[in-house]
């Protein structure tokens, strides 16, 4: 199967982080705590879009149906009672058109087939948009709390140090320029705390929209973040040209432009006769037959073929092929145009992709970095060879690092799932495909 699809399912999984079975829900505070497979499955029940998936599925089913019975005969039944001077008289008309050949009947029966393979490629670009927004805002917020649990931590941090500071200065231990210093270290803290709620309470409201959860519940990733053993890399060009096969936003566009083509072949064969087969019976009296076998003794049957030519109405033949041609024609170019945004789109995905992936190995680096630097400047403190200061920045830098690198941990999540995206691979068949 399709190696491109394997690859990122793969790297899917890394990030398919712990958790599983059944939501938590905090009785306490009516906090619902839910892994990332489990808000999927919500928001493929629950989400408009998937909603809108579904109904393109039907419309699928339909769009065949339609195609079908294009095929098939044409019954006709009708009744008519009429009360004149002379009396009343009883009229029933039954009939079957069958078609033979039509140009017409081919764009339908064709056209029935590209729709219905149109509807269920829809169905399928949703899906996978969904997939992918609900991922993109399920590390979101996973990211949103990180930073938040952070922002607290580093609150408390802070206002121990001012602590210590202002009691120090109090007893002359250092100048008041230190106590200041931790202590509008503290408020920055403080501030960068706000931030991280707010950005925290925006990223739940997102995904409850994304997924079509209450507003009003407190929505908490239940799935932590781990690092992978090991990130994959992957062939650029190969995954672009994965992507230039099997994206449904493209695949979309060319089954429009063979609608497109096909309606211009129906609208050349327009000269071409219509034929079909015909029977009908007829009953006419002033009486309602008595019975069945009465009724069809009296009717008059009549069957045979029948021949149109289209192209009597010249100027219908012109208009109609002039506007086949000048839709064909637009189809072609936005085929074209899809084509090369796709190609726009992917090339910046995949770029984005890698730098997300540098970002995340350097990040990891200047963790690692910071982490030694503070141990070795805490031992330096303990030992009174540095200010509490000195400690103070180095503990900041710290805490960006950690925030830097849990941010570019997430971004290299989402960009992969946006490349999933781009693929068309949905639920279970990231896995599948190989």
């Amino acid at each position: 199967m399709n190696r491109g699809y394997g690859i990122f399912f793969r790297f899917f999984l890394l990030f398919a982080v712990a958790g599983g079975g059944f939501g938590v829900v905090n009785a306490g505070t009516d906090t619902v705590y839910l892994t990332l497979n489990q808000t999927l499955e919500m928001a493929l029940k629950r989400s408009p879009l998937a909603k809108e998936a579904g109904a393109d599925r039907w419309q699928a089913v339909l769009s065949a149906g339609e195609g079908v019975a294009a095929l098939l005969p044409t019954p006709g039944l009708s009744f008519s009672k009429q009360e004149t001077e002379l009396g009343t008289s009883y009229n029933v008309n039954w009939s079957i058109n069958q078609p033979v050949f039509d140009p017409y009947l081919f764009k339908a029966l064709v056209n029935g087939i590209i729709s219905a393979s149109y509807y269920s490629l829809s169905a399928r670009e949703r899906t996978a948009r969904l997939v992918y927004d609900v991922t993109s805002a399920y590390f979101n917020l996973v990211r949103a709390r990180l930073l938040y649990t952070a922002a607290v931590k580093g609150v408390e941090q802070a206002e121990q140090n001012h602590r210590v500071a202002q009691e120090r200065f109090q007893l002359g231990q250092v100048p008041e320029f230190e106590w200041l210093r931790a202590k509008a270290f503290f408020s920055r803290a403080q501030l960068g705390l706000l931030n991280a709620e707010k950005t925290l309470k925006t990223a739940r409201v997102g995904l409850c929209a994304l997924a079509g959860i209450n507003p009003n519940k407190a929505v908490m990733p239940a799935d932590e973040i781990k690092e992978p053993a090991t990130i994959p890399e992957f062939d650029s060009e190969e995954v672009l040209a994965r992507i230039m096969e099997f994206n449904p936003g493209l695949q979309l566009a060319d089954r429009v432009k063979n609608q497109a083509m096909v309606s211009l072949v129906a609208a050349f064969l327009r000269f071409l006769p219509s034929v079909s087969f015909y029977q009908s019976a007829q009953y006419s009296d002033s009486t309602l037959p008595a019975n069945w076998q009465s009724g069809k003794e009296q009717m008059v049957r009549t069957s045979g073929w029948s021949f149109s030519l289209p192209i009597a109405d010249v100027k219908g033949f012109i208009l109609n092929l002039g506007g086949a041609i000048n839709a064909s024609r637009r189809s072609r170019a936005e085929f074209t145009r899809a084509k090369l945004e796709l190609y726009v789109t992917a090339q910046n995905a995949i770029l984005e992709y890698e730098e997300a992936l540098r970002r995340y190995h350097q990040a990891k680096e200047n963790l690692s970095l910071n982490q030694e630097l503070y141990q070795l400047a805490l031992t330096r403190y303990q030992l009174g060879s540095i200010a509490q200061s000195e400690l103070l920045e180095i503990e900041a830098e710290l805490a960006r690092a950690e925030s830097d690198y849990l941010s570019a941990l997430c971004d290299t999540f989402i960009q992969s799932a946006q490349i999933a995206y781009l693929l068309g691979l949905v639920g279970k068949e990231r896995g599948e495909r190989r």
